[in-house]
């Protein structure tokens, strides 16, 4: 695996990116999150890290909270958790469809065994 094309494709298709530690930590812009991509050596392939459990399991627990608070009659609460719900489900479905991208601009650069 050549990280030296890694690093040409990323520039080339203007993503804002620092390699350290055999590691590029990708920015993808807005509200998403940043993407580690690193190469697993057993595997041969790339991996990608971008917060996949912890994300959602945040918007399930905010979301649950919401429930818990309506039901209590505790509006306030509600509305607020309700917000922090929406913006991790709009975090999430950016992020993955970002990554999405990501990966089918990088999958040209993986040599085929």
């Amino acid at each position: 695996m050549q990280i030296s094309s890694l690093t040409e494709i990323l520039t080339i298709h203007g993503y804002n990116f620092q390699f350290d530690q055999g590691k590029y930590k990708v920015k993808l812009g807005g509200i998403a999150n940043k993407v580690t991509v690193s190469w697993d050596l057993s595997r041969e392939c790339l991996n990608y890290s971008y917060g996949q459990i912890l994300t959602p399991s945040l918007t399930m627990l905010w979301a649950m909270i919401s429930m818990y608070n309506i039901t209590n009659g505790e509006l306030v609460s509600a509305v607020l958790f309700s917000g922090l719900t929406i913006l991790g489900s709009l975090v999430t479905i950016i992020t993955e469809i970002k990554v999405t991208e990501l990966k089918r601009i990088l999958t040209p650069a993986i040599p085929f065994q």
